[in-house]
Parts: structure tokens; C-alpha cells; sequence
């Protein structure tokens, strides 16, 4: 046998890894509800999760831009 149980073992969870957060990363969605000088207001949906944290980048370059109240609504 080229490979024993162990190595199909790790192989096996390294892609169940691998597609569990490509998946729950496709599902986290980050939507603008309105945006003015002082005041900038977002609505999140699905399950925060690490590999979803790229879609946050909008929010951030907003706050790096200085409004000063920042609105994020959280649904499931």
C-alpha cells in the first residue's frame, strides 16, 4: 500500500477543514444600509467566523476614515 490509515486519516480532515470554512465563509454576509458624513450603519448576516473576516475590510476602511458613529446590526 502507498498509504496507511493514518496518513488518510489527516488527509481526510485537512479537506473536511478546508471546505467546512471555505463554506461557512460563503455564507457571512456584510450589507451598507446607509452611510452620511458622521455616521456610517451596517447589517451582518450569517456567523461571524474567521474566514469570513476579509469581509469585514469595508467596515474598517469606514472607521479609519473617522465617522463618528458606526451602526452594525447583527441577524442571523
Amino acid at each position: 500500500m502507498i498509504f496507511d490509515l493514518t496518513v488518510a486519516l489527516q488527509v481526510g480532515l485537512m479537506l473536511a477543514w478546508v471546505l467546512f470554512a471555505r463554506r461557512m465563509s460563503s455564507l457571512f454576509q456584510v450589507v451598507e444600509v446607509s452611510r452620511s458624513a458622521d455616521a456610517a450603519s451596517f447589517q451582518l448576516y450569517g456567523s461571524l467566523f474567521f474566514g469570513a473576516v476579509a469581509k469585514l475590510d469595508p467596515i474598517v476602511n469606514i472607521v479609519e476614515s473617522a465617522p463618528q458613529a458606526l451602526v452594525v446590526r447583527l441577524d442571523l
